[in-house]
């Protein structure tokens, strides 16, 4: 029953209709999925994760003010939910949701090794990239490293271009140009 709480009123279930009310205001989810975030069942606790999430895709700033509230002395489980809550965010790389996990300050860091293998990959390949990460400061930071990568497999929902590639990781938010590729059709 607390499951089908939280998982019947996510605005943006993959497999009904969107609730567009609680997309324009999601207060009355919001109300309910307070009373179920320190729930016992993990399989409760996920879906409250991912109804946040869902409401962080449409109010960005209001899902980072309820994460920042979260935070204030949760239990290891409710970092996970804050966590897993937050995750398109993160790859939207939003500011707050970086602060809110511990990862708003710039990181002092210098990438290097670089590796594109190969430097020329056809559609439907692959392309492996590697790097170095080298702190240039005094102290300790807390960083979160994301690779922007595409996979070059054919789909239905993405079409691939021939021609140059480039290449970033994403430190903290910031985006670091690591290289190019080209790309060329089979």
């Amino acid at each position: 029953m607390r499951r089908l709480v939280s998982k019947g009123t996510r605005p943006r279930l993959p497999w009904a209709r969107r609730l567009r009310e609680f997309q324009n205001d999601p207060r009355p989810v919001l109300e309910l999925l307070e009373l179920l975030k320190d729930d016992p069942e993990l399989y409760v606790r996920r879906s409250v994760a991912n109804n946040l999430n869902d409401i962080g895709k449409d109010n960005p700033a209001l899902l980072v003010d309820i994460a920042r509230r979260w935070m204030n002395d949760a239990t290891n489980e409710r970092r996970w939910l804050i966590s897993h809550a937050l995750r398109s965010a993160l790859k939207r790389a939003e500011p707050g949701a970086f602060e809110v996990m511990g990862f708003g300050e710039e990181a002092q860091v210098r990438i290097g090794s670089v590796r594109i293998t190969p430097q020329s990959a056809v559609i439907g390949g692959s392309v492996k990239i590697a790097f170095g990460i080298t702190n240039t400061d005094e102290r300790a930071h807390h960083m979160l490293v994301d690779l922007k990568s595409v996979s070059l497999a054919e789909m239905t929902t993405r079409k691939h271009y021939a021609g140059t590639h480039k290449i970033s990781a994403v430190l903290n938010g910031r985006p670091e140009p690591l290289g190019t590729f080209e790309l060329a059709q089979r």
